[in-house]
Order: structure tokens, then C-alpha cells, then sequence
């Protein structure tokens, strides 16, 4: 089969790698599309220590099912749970993310991922979506998953203002999640292109080059109570930590930097609380897959602005890589 496999940091390919082999309690899917997620393109980079020179990296997937599995038909359109839990994974039911011996499809080196023709993924992991949604769509499972996740982490945010940094593709869909949880919702983003995006999808925007942005809301008369960094950096959690008021709760989705500088006065006199949000559990991951299958496919659409064949791919990293690239989510189209 065809893959693009990461054959040094910087540098993909299209090669021929070996077809996945059918085992018990797996599936193999045609891949149709995979989304280019941010984790991916740090892997691209060799910045993030988590993806290797021979990899085949890809976990944003929709494809079809290549025989009979669990009920469901060869030929069926599916997604996949890329978090695959360990030999415990019975003990972590509901929070599976916290699984000490999970493995991550797309990240675990040894398994062949879906930046390719086919990919093999534990039937469990299977998760059907509506057929006739468009495949570039069906990528955004994935990541609107982390969004529901964040979002949820947030607690109920019905009624409030919640301010989100960062407009990319994570900043996009945690404010559809958060909006789509019965908040409003304002994105601070020096993107004028993202900026424009969010606006499309029925978010305030802000942009924090114009000024410090607790200054910004305070003119603008919005009362922030939950902040979530979809950015993950010593200047966004600056911002969020500003913005909110004692008692309130800052949600860390973003993983920009490793270390992260933090005013701990902020945190402990005013009582606010930092949270981490990390991929997602089963039912969230179940959750977006409902969403994107019978939500408002004209807003999804908006958060695809880029589709590349996999001879493209390689430019497709450099740009998002370099900064250049496309508002919102580029996809690589198997199909």
C-alpha cells in the first residue's frame, strides 16, 4: 500500500510499506482521509520527541471497513478511537484516557498509522458514522473529541463567557464545543485569517496584538469566567489567568511548550483552578462522532480549508510547519 512515512525529521514520502495483516479482535480500513493534526506537524519537526524518522504517523481517519466486523458491514464508513487501552484498561472504564498502559495509534512508532492507503485498528476501537457523511468530515471526529473533552473539563459553562486562546483548528472546535454547550464565546487569535474563521462560526474575536486582552474585554464589557488555552504557552495562560476572576476555572488543552511559566498568586489568593485536558474518553470520542454525523455539516465544512493528495503532503507540513498554512484543518485525501 501507499504511505507517506516520515523518512527523517522535515522530510515525508509517498512509499509503498506493507499491507496491515487481518488479526483477531482487529479491523483494516480503507482510509479515506486523514487531517493533519498539530501533534503531527510536531512530529514533522522532531520537536515534540514523539514521533520517529520511519514512522507513519495519521490518527484524525474515516475510512471504510475492508470486511465484516462487530455488526457492521464490509464497506461501512467508520471512524476509529486512535487510544488504545492497556492490559487493564477495565479499571480506567470512562476515563480511559488516564490508562497508564494505553498506546496511541499515530503515535506509537511500531504500528503503521493512517497516513496511508489502509490501517488495522482494534475492533473495540471502531466507532460507525452516519453514511453519508463526506469523509473530510468524518477527520474531524478526532479533534472535536479533544474539544468536547476540554470543554467538559470546564465543567458547566451554560450561560457563561468563556474566552478561548488560540483560533486554530483546537481553538475552532472548543468553541463550537463550548458554544454548542450553551456558552458564549470569545477567541483571542493574531491570525487575521483564523480570526475570520472563528467569526464564521458564530464566535466574538479578539486580537491580542492589539493590546493586552484583559484590557480588551474589560472595554468590550464581557465578563469572562472560564478560560480555555487551546495554545498551551507561558503568554496564553498570562492571558487566562488576567482575565478570569477568583474562583473560576482555566482549562490547559494546548501543549505549545513543555514548561510553562505560571503567576502562582494568581492560582492560590484568587482560588482559581488549572485543569489539564488530554485526548478524551470513549463516550466523548463516541459524543463528537454523533455531533459531526447529524450536526450542521455547512459549519464543519468551514473548518476544512484544505484538502491535499498525499504527493502534497510534504508542502502541506512545511507550511503548517512554517506558519503559512491553511486557516483551519488541512486534510489528506486517500480516496
Amino acid at each position: 500500500m501507499r504511505a507517506l512515512v516520515l523518512v527523517e525529521y522535515g522530510r515525508l514520502e509517498v512509499r509503498e510499506v506493507p499491507d496491515p495483516e487481518p488479526r483477531d479482535g482487529w479491523a483494516i480500513l480503507r482510509v479515506l482521509a486523514t487531517g493533519i493534526c498539530g501533534s503531527d506537524i510536531h512530529g514533522f519537526t522532531g520537536e515534540n520527541g514523539r514521533r520517529f524518522p520511519g514512522q507513519v504517523m495519521g490518527h484524525e481517519s474515516v475510512g471504510r471497513l475492508t470486511a465484516p466486523v462487530g455488526g457492521m458491514s464490509a464497506g461501512d464508513l467508520v471512524t476509529f478511537n486512535p487510544v488504545v487501552g492497556g492490559p487493564h484498561a477495565s479499571r480506567y472504564a470512562g476515563r480511559e484516557q488516564h490508562d497508564p498502559g494505553k498506546w496511541v495509534i499515530g503515535v506509537d512508532p511500531t504500528h503503521h498509522a493512517a497516513f496511508a492507503e489502509y490501517v488495522a485498528v482494534p475492533r473495540d476501537n471502531l466507532v460507525p458514522v452516519a453514511p453519508d457523511l463526506p469523509p473530510a468530515l468524518g477527520t474531524l471526529i478526532e479533534p472535536l473529541a479533544v474539544a468536547v473533552n476540554g470543554v467538559g473539563r470546564a465543567g458547566d459553562v451554560r450561560g457563561q463567557w468563556v474566552l478561548v486562546l488560540g483560533g486554530g483548528p483546537i481553538g475552532q472546535g472548543v468553541a463550537l464545543a463550548a458554544m454548542r454547550a450553551g456558552a458564549s464565546v470569545i477567541v483571542s487569535e493574531p491570525d487575521a485569517a483564523r480570526r475570520d474563521l472563528c467569526v464564521r462560526l458564530g464566535a466574538l474575536v479578539i486580537d491580542p496584538n492589539e493590546g493586552a486582552v484583559v484590557d480588551q474585554l474589560t472595554r468590550r464589557g464581557h465578563d469572562v469566567t472560564v478560560a480555555i488555552d487551546a495554545v498551551g504557552s507561558s503568554a496564553t495562560l498570562a492571558d487566562a489567568l488576567a482575565v478570569t476572576p477568583p474562583g473560576s476555572t482555566i482549562v490547559l488543552v494546548g501543549m505549545a511548550s513543555p514548561e510553562i511559566r505560571m503567576d502562582a498568586y494568581r492560582v492560590s489568593v484568587g482560588e482559581r483552578s488549572v485543569v489539564g485536558a488530554f485526548t478524551y474518553s470513549a463516550s466523548s470520542f463516541r459524543d463528537a462522532a454523533r455531533w459531526v454525523s447529524e450536526g450542521d455539516r455547512a459549519i464543519f465544512d468551514a473548518l476544512i480549508t484544505d484538502v491535499v493528495r498525499p504527493e502534497e503532503a510534504q508542502s502541506a507540513f512545511e507550511a503548517l510547519a512554517g506558519g503559512t498554512g491553511s486557516a483551519g484543518k488541512t486534510v489528506v485525501d486517500f480516496d
